[in-house]
């Protein structure tokens, strides 16, 4: 008697299909977006010439030290500080950026330090991302070129929270340099502003 030949398995349309679905409704109700959904996030939204490019990295591009960061963090002003670690290459920061932005223009982020670190090493990438989406309207950027994961990971480390180097990341920090809290990627925009109000409000 001749042995049943095995049937060789394949990934169908249906098994496609069925996997999306679940990817995406995981998605929504976890508040976490799926990054293929919004191809407009990658979409630059004007043109920039070199010579734009060049004179950006030369007079707003600002090398900075982690120890003045943490200067500008514990400035007793009475405001919490808003720290964004990102880079111009992070699909998940390009979800982000834009959001935070909104919130900018809303005028929900007021009385609230802004800080934003990117880790590129590509400074004219960096400063190609920030023009051709007009985000050099709204915030300086920081940028450490030496040992910018260990430095930052000691900084957010010796404050008491745990940093694996992960991007997008967002720390909260009171006046006095507490961290208030941490968000480790993203999440939709409404989820995110509820949780910036909610510990600010309990701080």
């Amino acid at each position: 008697m001749e042995k049943e030949k095995k049937k060789r398995k394949f990934i169908t349309v249906t098994d496609i299909i069925i996997g999306g679905i679940v990817v995406l409704f995981t998605a929504i109700a976890f508040g976490k977006p799926v990054p293929f959904l919004d191809a407009n996030l990658y979409i630059p939204t004007r043109e920039v010439s070199n010579q734009e490019i060049t004179n950006f990295v030369e007079h707003d591009i600002i090398d900075i030290p982690v120890s003045k960061i943490v200067a500008k963090i514990e400035e007793k002003d009475g405001k919490p500080t808003f720290m964004v670690i990102y880079s111009s290459w992070c699909g998940y920061c390009k979800i982000l950026m834009p959001q935070i932005i909104d919130l900018k223009k809303e005028g929900k982020l007021e009385n609230i330090n802004l800080i934003f670190i990117s880790i590129d090493k590509d400074k004219m990438k960096l400063a190609e991302y920030l023009l051709s989406h007009d985000y050099d309207k709204f915030f300086t950027p920081y940028i450490i070129e030496k040992d910018v994961t260990d430095a930052l990971e000691n900084m957010i480390m010796s404050k008491g929270r745990y940093y694996d180097g992960s991007i997008p990341y967002t720390v909260i920090f009171n006046d006095e340099g507490k961290i208030l809290l941490t968000i480790r990627g993203t999440m939709n925009k409404k989820h995110f502003l509820e949780k910036v109000t909610e510990t600010i409000s309990n701080k």
